[in-house]
């Protein structure tokens, strides 16, 4: 028999399949970005093929962003959080990398 989650309001069932998905993602775009290094003497079509990977940053956003929703709605739902609280947070984890990358471009 499954071993199946009885989820209660506030509570956040993980979404271990689609974390994985995630990572596979990442790595394509990894991959993508790095081909040319990685493997300098290819073909153009295999060239083609890893750059065909940059098809997965879309994939990659919209996962994230459906799996962040998804944790903060039951979070919210709950009374555990506040709309304030998630947006402090999210710029609290993207300004930090965004303002480093600034200063390394410069």
């Amino acid at each position: 028999m499954l071993n199946q989650q009885v989820a209660t309001p506030g509570d956040v069932i993980k979404l271990d399949q689609l974390t994985g998905w995630r990572f596979i993602a990442a790595f394509g775009v990894v991959l993508c970005h790095f081909s040319e290094f990685l493997f300098p003497h290819q073909s153009q079509i295999s060239l083609s093929l890893w750059k065909g990977m940059a098809n997965f940053v879309g994939f990659f956003f919209i996962l994230s962003g459906f799996i962040l929703a998804y944790n903060y709605q039951a979070k919210m739902v709950a009374g555990k959080t506040t709309i304030r609280s998630f947006l402090v947070a999210r710029f609290a984890r993207i300004y930090p990398a965004l303002i480093f990358s600034l200063v390394i471009s410069i």
